[in-house]
């Protein structure tokens, strides 16, 4: 973008590119990792990793005539939500919700809530490590209407964790990805199931979650994995 912060974009299928908004100050934002959604009002909700009025990061909301609004300056406190790696998922009771790598009582990462309008913000999670660290990924809804989400780091084997959480903040570690083990002849730590999800998961049609994992496996280059609700 013209400020070098980053931009919002539309393409075209014939590949027609232009630029929705591209971000001008700091309190805008900048750095936008993750994509946008599509909310139920036909705007567009994401979050930009940096910048805001307090260096945490922003979750904005953008029109398609491209008015942009920031929804929620991150960082507001020594406790609040920081660096939003990820982007968000709306769920059926309208709230936006999303992740953020570091930040909550720990500084390890959080689970929030935000009305569409701005106006009503809450944590509904801090992770502590022991139930998972620094998640990356986005969150999915799941067909019973829970969040599921994946976090780099924390459980049992601090190789990350699997979890569902409900939208009033009740959080479940469904699994923990084990200790990386030897290396083996190509200088990779391997183990069964592989190490530090770094992305969000896929519900598919066959009600299974689907993702990825960033190191580990039987080879060490990290694995594909099929999880159940279970």
């Amino acid at each position: 973008g013209g400020t070098g912060r980053g931009v919002i974009a539309r393409i075209t299928p014939d590949g027609t590119l232009s630029v929705v908004h591209a971000m001008q100050t700091n309190d805008e934002g900048y750095s936008p990792y993750a994509g946008v959604i599509e909310g139920s009002d036909g705007n567009f909700y994401g979050t930009t990793y940096l910048g805001g009025a307090e260096g945490g990061g922003v979750v904005y909301k953008v029109a398609p005539d491209g008015t942009y609004t920031v929804l929620r300056a991150l960082g507001q406190s020594k406790q609040d939500a920081v660096l939003p790696y990820a982007g968000l998922v709306q769920a059926a009771d309208g709230f936006l919700y999303g992740t953020t790598l570091r930040g909550g009582n720990n500084d390890k990462g959080t689970v929030f809530r935000l009305s569409t309008s701005g106006g009503d913000f809450s944590i509904i999670h801090h992770f502590d490590g022991a139930n998972g660290e620094n998640p990356e990924g986005a969150l999915v809804v799941g067909a019973d209407g829970n969040l599921y989400g994946t976090t780099l780091q924390g459980g049992s084997g601090n190789r990350g964790t699997v979890f569902r959480i409900t939208t009033t903040g009740t959080l479940t570690t469904l699994y923990s990805f084990p200790s990386l083990g030897a290396f083996n002849a190509q200088g990779q730590a391997t183990n069964a199931t592989g190490a530090n999800p770094r992305a969000g998961l896929l519900l598919a049609a066959d009600g299974n979650f689907y993702g990825t994992a960033y190191q580990g496996g039987t080879g060490g280059w990290g694995t594909v994995f099929r999880m159940t609700p279970a």
